[in-house]
Order: C-alpha cells, then structure tokens, then sequence
C-alpha cells in the first residue's frame, strides 16, 4: 500500500502562501529523476521553491521588500509559476529558464491598483 505522508519543514521565513505543481518536474536542468516542486511564498517577500522528495531548495529569491506574498499558483501545464504581493505585483516565472536552467523571471506586472490577493490561471 502506499504511504502518504505529510513532511513539516523549515522554511528560513514565516510562510503566507504554498503551492505544489501539477506534475512531477526534473529536480534539477538535464535531471531525468522527477519530483512534484512546492513553492512557498513569505510574509517579508521571500520566495523559495523546494523539491518535495527531499525539501531541499531549487530556487530563491526575494519577489518584493517588505510586502507578503499573497498567492503563487503554477500554470495548468506547470510551465510557469505566478506569485503575487501585497504591494500591488505580480511576477511569472518560467519554470525552466534559459537553457533549461532553473526558474527564471519571465515578466513582472506592476500598477495594480491594490494588493494581488489571489490569482488563477485559464487553460487557454
């Protein structure tokens, strides 16, 4: 039977908004080993993507001084990863950047006119 098993960890930073892509994804550029990513968005703008196999990092960085994450949702076919602050933004990364290396900011969206609480993406 298989276990399912739910693992805690230690972020390096107050956690507000988690999500975990829709497939299994190569842990790192050229890998053939795959593993679902959990990205976790922090309440000071931090944003991190984990292997969820090892919770070990695959990427960071800081999306915003100050602001909390509000929402980070991936795309239907987990090809990009949308993160959303309380300051008014919204950054979307692709999944694999150049040359197939990690996450890379793809485009950053700014001039909302409040925060960018929640977000969704359309199959289309």
């Amino acid at each position: 039977a298989e276990t399912k098993v739910l693992r805690c960890a230690d972020v390096g930073f107050p956690a507000s908004a988690v999500a975990c892509s829709n497939k299994a994804l190569a842990k790192t550029a050229g890998d053939d080993e795959r593993s679902h990513h959990i990205a976790v968005g922090g309440k000071n703008g931090e944003f991190a993507v984990f292997d969820e196999e090892t919770l070990r990092p695959i990427f960071s960085t800081v999306v915003s001084k100050g602001a909390s994450v509000e929402d980070v949702k991936y795309s239907p076919d987990d090809t990009r990863l949308a993160v959303s602050t309380r300051d008014s933004s919204l950054d979307i990364f692709l999944v694999r950047g150049r040359a197939g290396r990690g996450y890379a900011l793809q485009s950053k969206c700014e001039g909302h006119s409040a925060a960018v609480r929640h977000l969704d993406w359309s199959e289309d």
